[in-house]
């Protein structure tokens, strides 16, 4: 299925007194253009519209463009205006914020230093509770969407509209891209964004935290079909298995952050925020105390004891085990099945009346046929 495109030819073209002279980024439905203002002295500025003309991207958009312009927070960029482009194409105006994005920063150091992760999760967390308050769900939470900006200020890129998709694909972007930064719910809702929550974001900046702070994307593979199933079913390394100097207090943070199901994560971005200040005080951070969350959404049954199979999920029966599963589930999506449950082993059934009046028709044959022989052989000898 094709969309129409809205910006061929647009570079060069002036927009709301703004000459857009490079295409900086795409993402989802939307694309991002490096915009000079009239005054040869004043800083470029940013430029962002749709890619696609579609009537309910068009209305989500100004919406969203609105809502931006209202917003005034150091951890987002400053929204200047909004208008639209021969009054079709609604666009807003943003700073340009210099700096490295976060996956640049790791793929050039690696790791960072542990201190210098949480502190920017900070200021994730304090630019995304803006965002939340205004109403706004980010749902692409990913280390391109992180600049740091040089002076101690992480400024999170805005949400971005997801781009036109078949059910066959992710709702961020229209593509598996950041799939190891996307909650379990929203890989399995692929285009539903009613999925979407303060509870996805929350699970997202963990992944992140999880990124810079081990330079390991979480649950990576070559595939990501594969590292799809991985974040259904498979338990999250503890951070402090690849990184030794960090703490299981920290890790724990990571932990609950990035539970399979949304109500064993933080409830609030805030309130993951207030266990990484507990962190950096020295204080015992709260997820370090609670139980340890659900770590897999696979309904297959556990390994024997004595198996020598580690396990990271709560020791319960395998009937209470798949049937929690199931629950959880269907309150993310009532409709979607993981896994088909096992059938039931068919039952035996007795042989039909006809198959056995067949045999002994059969075996009532060969008697008569054994007689015959041996009266034949008698008489043979007589």
């Amino acid at each position: 299925m094709s969309f129409p495109r809205t910006e061929p030819k647009l570079l060069g073209k002036t927009v709301g007194g703004l000459r857009l002279q490079e295409e900086l980024y795409r993402d989802g439905a939307e694309i991002a253009y490096l915009a000079q203002p009239k005054g040869k002295t004043d800083a470029p500025v940013l430029v962002t519209m749709l890619r696609h003309s579609d009537d309910e991207l068009v209305q989500r958009f100004r919406k969203k463009c609105t809502a931006l312009v209202a917003l005034s927070h150091k951890n987002l960029p400053r929204f200047l205006n909004s208008g639209e482009y021969k009054k079709t194409q609604p666009y807003v105006v943003s700073e340009n914020v210099p700096g490295k994005t976060l996956q640049e920063r790791v793929r050039e150091e690696g790791a960072l230093p542990v201190k210098e992760c949480f502190e920017l999760g900070l200021g994730l967390i304090d630019g995304l509770c803006a965002l939340h308050e205004a109403g706004m769900v980010h749902g692409g939470i990913r280390p391109t969407a992180a600049i740091d900006a040089g002076d101690g200020r992480l400024v999170l890129r805005p949400p971005v509209l997801p781009a036109l998709a078949n059910a066959d694909k992710l709702i961020t972007g229209g593509s598996l891209r950041g799939i190891n930064f996307i909650p379990p719910e929203q890989v399995m809702a692929r285009t539903d964004p009613s999925v979407l929550s303060v509870q996805s974001d929350v699970y997202s900046v963990g992944a992140l935290l999880y990124y810079i702070l081990t330079s390991t994307r979480p649950f990576d593979s070559p595939s990501p079909a594969i590292t799809r199933r991985k974040v259904l079913k498979e338990a999250l390394v503890p951070a402090d298995k690849l990184r030794p100097e960090l703490t299981e207090e920290a890790s724990s943070i990571l932990f609950k952050a990035m539970a399979k199901l949304p109500e064993q994560r933080y409830q609030k971005a805030r309130d993951m925020g207030d266990d990484i200040l507990r962190f950096l005080k020295g204080e015992t951070p709260r997820a370090h105390t609670e139980p340890k969350p659900l770590q897999s959404l696979d309904l297959a049954p556990e390994p024997p004891s004595g198996s020598g199979k580690p396990t990271e999920e709560p020791q319960e029966g395998t009937a209470e085990r798949a049937k929690k599963a199931r629950q959880a589930i269907s309150r993310l999506i009532p409709a979607f099945k993981l896994d088909e449950e096992e059938p039931p082993t068919p039952k035996k059934e007795p042989p039909k009346a006809s198959s056995v009046k067949m045999w002994l028709v059969v075996l009532a044959l060969m008697g008569l046929a054994s007689a015959a022989l041996l009266i034949w052989m008698i008489f043979l000898r007589n």
